[in-house]
This record gives structure tokens, sequence and C-alpha cells, in this order.
């Protein structure tokens, strides 16, 4: 039934427009993303203070935390996970800080409810997720953590002591702009607020891209899988297949393209003044889907350098610095 889909039809086409290539929502567990993982669940286990993650603009920090959070239920059955986004303001207050937090959890707070009235809620719903479950701990996950300062992880610390008095342990992971250790960290430490660097900023973990063409031929390989990814669920075909039914089923595979694409990423970096040896994921994806777009199926062997190259230049690798 399901081999409709790669045939041309009404069918197809509304599956084209849903598939997650089409709407840049591919999540592929790369070596980056494994690494992070890894090290998320060994301060989850141990119940660590501290471990924050740095990566520079478009590693794919954001898409990693979502599918970090997305195997937590599996790796640590029972506890509550929860995931903030920290913010920045003209004029930060306590008032606004628990407002955004209480947003993030999908808590939002009526504009007349007074700070306590919402740090209280905040400490409520939180405690009252662990409980529900029977948990004694919850994991907190804080994308872009450099956009907080003093006043901003003061109010988290106090947040985190109040609920461990009520015998629930948050484990904070923040994933952060590398201005988080140039700027916020070093403030810190300047002002001698190890507790907050104790609490926050102990253990660092770099977030890296791809960094050799076997980690790219492996996140090509995920196209390729259908036990890795498959569009739609339970149809058993893989994104190449999908889009290239006709090349795929004659022997042809992405991961086949990887030497191609990557001596091309490296021949951008070069002028960028860019290690080609820390590719971010959202590069990379969106390199494959301008591929996607603009090869016919069949591929055509001679057409490859040329679609690489349009493809990777249109994901402005070239561009950025």
């Amino acid at each position: 039934m399901h081999e409709n889909l790669l045939l041309p039809g009404p069918e197809r086409d509304s599956m084209y427009a849903a598939h997650p290539v089409v709407c840049n929502a591919v999540q592929i567990a790369t070596a980056p993303v494994i690494e992070a993982e890894r090290a998320v669940r060994a301060a989850v286990l141990h119940r660590d203070p501290g471990t924050y993650f740095l990566g520079e603009p478009r590693m794919g920090k954001t898409t990693t935390i979502e599918m970090i959070e997305s195997v937590m239920p599996q790796t640590f059955p029972g506890v509550p996970v929860f995931d903030l986004i920290a913010k920045t303001h003209q004029h930060q207050n306590e008032k606004i800080f628990y407002g955004d937090l209480l947003t993030d959890l999908d808590q939002t707070p009526g504009p007349n409810v007074k700070m306590a009235e919402r740090r209280n809620q905040l400490l409520n719903h939180v405690i009252a997720n662990c409980r529900t479950v029977l948990s004694d701990r919850a994991i907190l996950f804080v994308d872009e953590g450099q956009n907080w300062g003093e006043c901003e992880y003061e109010w988290m610390r106090d947040l985190t002591n109040d609920w461990r008095k009520r015998d629930v342990v948050c484990v904070t992971i923040v994933f952060a702009h590398p201005n988080l250790e140039n700027n916020v960290k070093v403030r810190f430490v300047r002002r001698n607020r190890s507790d907050l660097t104790g609490r926050y900023l102990i253990s660092r973990h770099t977030f890296r891209g791809l960094s050799n063409l076997a980690e790219l031929r492996d996140s090509f390989e995920a196209y390729d899988n259908p036990k890795r990814h498959q569009f739609p669920h339970g149809s058993g075909i893989c994104y190449s297949r999908f889009f290239f039914p006709k090349a795929f089923d004659g022997g042809w595979r992405l991961r086949d393209e990887a030497e191609v694409a990557w001596s091309l990423f490296s021949a951008y970096s070069k002028p960028a003044e860019r290690s080609c040896a820390s590719i971010g994921m959202q590069w990379v994806s969106a390199a494959v889907r301008n591929f996607i777009f603009a090869a016919n199926d069949p591929i055509q062997p001679d057409a490859r350098g040329r679609l690489w190259t349009e493809a990777i230049r249109a994901a402005v690798y070239d561009a950025m610095s």
C-alpha cells in the first residue's frame, strides 16, 4: 500500500508537503548528538551540577536538546523533563523572568499575576509533576544560556534550592553560545560568584559539528536506512527512496554523495577561514535539502558536482564566518 506514495498523485503530494525534509524537521543522531546524550545521561544519573555545552551557531544545539529530551523517558523512566529558552530583555526583572519560564512550561500566567504568585506557580508546577510520578528528580534543559546574567542565574539557583527543600533535585543542563563562557562565566569568576559557577558552569562540554568524512557519510546514511528514518511512519520508505525512488531502486544511495559533499564543504571552509573539522548539522541538513530539491530522479552522475556546489552555496555555508 505504501508503495503508492512513490508514484505521482494526490497521496504522494500530501505526504511530500508533510515530509520532515521538506519541513526542515530532520533529526539525525549524529556522533556529536550521541556524545552529548551520553554526557547528559551521566550528569542526570549522578545528579551532577554544572553541566553545560558550548556550541557555535548552526551546530544544531536546539535540535539536540529536543532529541535528547525525547529519549530521557526511556533512559530515566518516571523522571519529569522540562526545557526552557533563556531570554534577554532590555529591562529584566523577576516578574518577567518567572513569566518566561512559566510560558515555556505551558503555564502562561495572567498579566496581573504578581511576581511572588508566578514564582509559587512555577515551584508548585515542577513539584506536582515530580510527585505525580513519585520522582525525587527533575531534568531541566536551558537553551541559549548565554542570554542570562547574574540575576537570572541567581533566581534560578534560588528556585532549585527551594525544590531541593521539597525533596526534588533539579539537574540543570545548559546549552549556549561560547559567549556564556567568554562573558557570563568570566564575570562570575571576577565577582567570586562560585555559588553560580559551581551550580551551573563546572563541567564544560563542546558541542561540535561533524568532524570528518566518516561522520558526514554516517549522517547521509541515515537518509538511506528506514530503520533510522522513514516517512510516513510504518511505511518502510526511507528518506532517500521517497524523493528518488528510481535512483534508489537502481542502487543509488545518498551516502555515496558524502565524498563529493565533504570536498566542497572543505573548499568553502578555507576562504571563510573556518575549520572543516566542525560542520554544523544545520548546514548539512540545508545542503541535503537543497540537493534533493534540485536533483532529478534518476540522478545524473555528471551533474553531482554542480548540484552539490549549488546546494552548499544555497545553504550560505560559504558566507558564514
